[in-house]
């Protein structure tokens, strides 16, 4: 989904901006402080650092980058946490969905992402759990009017017979309907 990537990418641009001009303020601080006494101080101070100019921007510019990598390297791995834990937690639902347990919701932690996902995967699992128990109070009526068939053939109440072999006709048309209609996920 785009507002996920988009949400990462604003992430990461804001902490590397902030990164950026913390380290920058740093260097300008220590500038700063070493400029600004007098003129000929200032020539001299400028003049020494115009040598080692190339040193210090490499120094800093290397531990800049390192610190810069630390701290988006970390803030990576939690904000890739908060969309693999939900991913790990998806397909566990999903491997339990598979062997048949239809009543296990997924729940995810307030800041992972994907929660509309985890949403839509409880709903179908409502569904799919609603229709598994319709179908099985489908299957004990028909068992309960197929017994009274078998009693009722033994017995000479025809039309009680036909009444019941109607009634489970119903059951059969409505068990079929129920395994071939497709529930809805919102």
């Amino acid at each position: 989904n785009g507002k996920y990537v988009i949400s990462f990418l604003m992430r990461f641009c804001i902490m590397g901006s902030i990164v950026f001009a913390v380290f920058a303020g740093v260097l300008m601080f220590v500038l700063n402080k070493r400029l600004g006494m007098s003129y000929f101080d200032d020539i001299h101070t400028l003049s020494s650092l115009q040598d080692r100019l190339p040193l210090i921007f490499l120094v800093t510019g290397l531990f800049q980058m390192s610190i810069s990598g630390a701290v988006m390297a970390i803030l990576s791995l939690y904000w890739g946490h908060a969309v693999s834990g939900p991913i790990v937690r998806f397909r566990k639902g999903m491997r339990s969905v598979v062997h048949g347990k239809v009543d296990e919701m997924i729940f995810f932690r307030k800041n992972d992402q994907l929660h509309d996902l985890a949403r839509s995967f409880n709903n179908l699992q409502k569904n799919m759990q609603t229709q598994k128990n319709q179908l099985q109070r489908y299957i004990d009526e028909a068992d309960r009017l197929a017994a009274d068939c078998e009693r009722l053939k033994k017995g000479s109440d025809t039309m009680l017979l036909q009444r019941k072999h109607a009634d489970l006709i119903k059951i059969y048309r409505d068990m079929e309907r129920l395994v071939l209609e497709r529930g809805t996920v919102d």
